[in-house]
């Protein structure tokens, strides 16, 4: 059978390097949006911690991201897992282009995705965080957590496409025992961020540590578009 996500479980947020350290160390570091060699079993939490402090430090010191010169420094998509028997992968395959074997994701379990995301303001003031950072990788503000919310499982009949089973993912132990855990430990050192343009007033989900104020102001989205943060 196939199958498709529908809706998500999203959660934006800046921490510093060290506050990110101290909460997701303790969770399995695995690669589920490309392929991996053939005897990849997890990611070190500290190669992903130096990745995040270089995108940070750029962040906040007014540095205006360009993609076709930084994406390297975007490569922070990665999933959080308290229990790597769930992070299975597929069969090993050829490449026959470099002659070595890799494999991909067939997760029994979805793990909780990490990646950078982005503030857009429209012609009309209008606020979103729905865009891609390819697209205006200069507005990056923080990392992104994301678990799906519904999963369906379907069987094409005649051309008809029937559902088979729905699952609840909010019901799933990576929901509660990762994705609750990280979402519980942010707030607790973080509040929500609010600025103004002008005499306009953004009030967002966006959650931001404490500790980092100053640093905040210093992204190239707050310099750019004069905001105040309040």
């Amino acid at each position: 059978m196939d199958g498709y996500i529908k809706g998500w479980n999203l959660f934006n947020f800046l921490i510093s390097p060290q506050e990110l350290e101290s909460i997701i160390k303790k969770f399995h570091h695995v690669e589920y949006t490309i392929r991996v060699s053939e005897n990849y079993v997890e990611t070190d939490p500290q190669e992903y911690i130096q990745k995040y402090k270089k995108f940070y430090e750029k962040l906040t010191s007014n540095y205006k991201f360009v993609w076709n010169k930084d994406y390297k420094l975007f490569d922070l998509n990665i999933g959080l897992s308290n229990d790597l028997s769930k992070c299975t992968y597929g069969k090993k395959f050829l490449d026959e282009n470099d002659q070595k074997y890799y494999k991909i994701s067939d997760f029994k379990e979805p793990s909780v995705g990490l990646s950078i995301f982005i503030l857009f303001l429209n012609k009309d003031k209008k606020l979103f965080s729905n865009y891609s950072y390819t697209q205006f990788p200069e507005n990056a503000i923080g990392l992104q957590m994301q678990f799906p919310k519904d999963f369906y499982y379907y069987e094409k009949e005649n051309n008809e496409v029937i559902i088979k089973e729905e699952i609840n993912c909010n019901n799933m132990e990576t929901f509660n025992e990762v994705y609750k855990t990280i979402v519980s430990e942010i707030k607790n050192i973080s509040k929500n961020l609010i600025f103004t343009i002008g005499e306009k007033e953004y009030k967002t989900s966006i959650k931001v540590s404490k500790n980092i104020t100053n640093e905040i102001k210093n992204i190239y989205f707050m310099t750019e578009n004069n905001c105040i943060i309040k």
